[in-house]
Order: structure tokens, then C-alpha cells, then sequence
């Protein structure tokens, strides 16, 4: 078979004008290196362990000396929070997130109350790195018309009569990371619990210039709810 192949087609390889020569080699040491690339890819992979992620408690953080900052116009406050997170990464390459960019929602009608980003954090290989990320609650009235979640934190914040429980809001995490140069950008979505960030003369100045009074809120909590 092999002398019967050279004799009646030749030599394949020179086979054609230059240009098929050419085109033909390009191709066999493409395809070469394409299944090269992915075999080291693949054994890499096999020795990739998951990072060892702690969340620590979120804690308010602040900024011109007070975590709170009233606003009048349009009528609100903004509550300027942290999350301290420690990654050990085990792995023989760092990981560079060029972007965390986290949305927060608070449970009544899924309403947008802030969020927060952090840019270009690099996390180390066999190193522990220790970062905080920054986000911040952005209520207004604009968004909350009927002041159910005003009312809603006031009585988990136990300002009513009622006892203290967690807040509870809901989260997405859009990360933008490469792993030995391969984007990743998956979103992590899940819920967050935490004490009472706000004090009880905040929200009544916030009830007050909206017209409500705090003593009188509990009827207004019943009637919302």
C-alpha cells in the first residue's frame, strides 16, 4: 500500500503550487499548536483547587465622619456599608479582577436601594489577600412612594414597639475576571443579612419631612402590611 501511494500520488506534502504547500503547512502546524494549547490548558486545570473565601459581617463605614448622610432633595439617605472578605488562593497563578460590581435589592416589589464596585484587585497565588467591599444603601422616596420600606427597616430596626431582627436584602455579584488569560464573568446572586445600620433620629427626620410622625408609624406599618 505505502510503494502503491508513492507511486501513483506522490509526495503529498510538495504536492501542488507553492501556494498549496504553503497553505497546507500553515494548517498542519495550526492545528498543531491549537491541540498543544489546549492540552496544557487541560492539565493545568487539574491542579486548579477553589479559593478559600470568609465574609466577614457587614459593617456601616464612614465617610465625611458618619456612615449616614441625609438628603433633602429628592428626600432620602444614603448609608455608606463595607463587607470584609479574605480569599486564600492556593493556586500557582493570581487571579485580577478587572471589575466587582454588586447590585442590592430590597425584597418589597425587588427595588434597587444601591450598590457598590470594586476595580483592578488582584488576588495573589499562595497568598491570603484581605480586601473590604464598599457599598452603599441609596433610599429615597422616588423610589418608594408609599414609604413601605422605610416603614419596613423602621420595624426591623425595632423603632415601633416591635423587636429588633436582621435586615434582609437580596444581591447580585457581576464579576469580570481572567483565569490564564480566558475571561470569566459569571453572577453570583443570593441574599445578605445585617443589623440595623440607622439610628432612630434618622428615620424620624426622614418620617418627618415626609409628614409622618415616629410615634404614629405602627398604624401605618399595620395598614401597609
Amino acid at each position: 500500500m505505502k510503494r502503491w501511494r508513492h507511486e501513483h500520488q506522490g509526495n503529498l506534502w510538495t504536492r501542488g503550487s507553492g501556494l498549496f504547500v504553503c497553505c497546507r503547512l500553515f494548517g498542519c502546524l495550526f492545528f498543531t499548536f491549537v491541540f498543544l494549547f489546549i492540552s496544557i490548558v487541560l492539565s493545568l486545570l487539574l491542579w486548579i483547587e477553589p479559593p478559600n473565601v470568609e465574609i466577614g459581617e457587614v459593617a456601616p463605614v464612614a465617610q465625611n465622619g458618619s456612615a449616614v448622610q441625609l438628603q433633602q432633595n429628592p428626600l432620602g439617605v444614603t448609608i455608606n456599608l463595607g463587607v470584609p472578605v479574605s480569599v486564600n488562593n492556593p493556586n500557582y497563578f493570581s487571579v485580577k479582577f478587572n471589575s466587582i460590581v454588586a447590585d442590592i435589592f430590597y425584597p418589597i416589589n425587588n427595588t434597587r436601594i444601591g450598590g457598590g464596585s470594586l476595580y483592578n484587585l488582584e488576588i495573589q497565588d499562595h497568598k491570603q489577600t484581605n480586601f473590604t467591599l464598599p457599598f452603599s444603601l441609596n433610599y429615597t422616596e422616588t423610589i418608594d412612594p408609599n414609604f413601605q420600606i422605610i416603614s419596613d427597616i423602621a420595624n426591623h430596626c425595632g423603632f415601633t414597639g416591635s423587636a429588633a431582627s436582621n435586615i434582609n436584602v437580596n444581591y447580585e455579584i457581576h464579576l469580570d475576571f481572567k483565569v490564564l488569560f480566558v475571561p470569566i464573568k459569571p453572577t453570583i446572586k443570593n441574599t445578605a443579612s445585617f443589623s440595623c445600620p440607622i439610628s432612630e433620629s434618622d428615620i424620624a427626620d426622614i418620617l418627618k419631612a415626609a409628614g409622618i410622625n415616629l410615634s404614629g408609624l405602627t398604624s401605618l406599618i399595620k395598614m401597609l402590611f
